[in-house]
């Protein structure tokens, strides 16, 4: 399991489109930085990531808009935007 910690946006003033994840993996301590596009491969392969929040976990997932995929949170049976609280780096 992962948690993703920060994000970075396309444009510095949004966080529509965002283009990498920082996470820290929970079981070995390890760090790094992924792109959109390995983050979804290693969601779809199967393996979890969540973001800490206030009211406990979100579970990260590929959403799929328009034919582009996205992550997003999903916690308590809804969306959520929980990644764009998190910090940018």
């Amino acid at each position: 399991m992962i948690y993703i910690t920060a994000v970075r946006p396309a444009s510095p003033t949004s966080y529509h489109g965002l283009t990498h994840y920082r996470w820290l993996d929970s079981s070995d301590g390890k760090a790094g930085t992924t792109g959109r596009a390995g983050m979804i491969k290693f969601l779809e392969e199967g393996k979890k990531a969540q973001v800490a929040g206030e009211d406990g976990p979100s579970v990260v997932a590929v959403y799929e808009s328009n034919g582009t995929k996205y992550l997003r949170t999903h916690a308590d049976g809804s969306w959520n935007n929980n990644l764009e609280s998190l910090p940018r780096f």
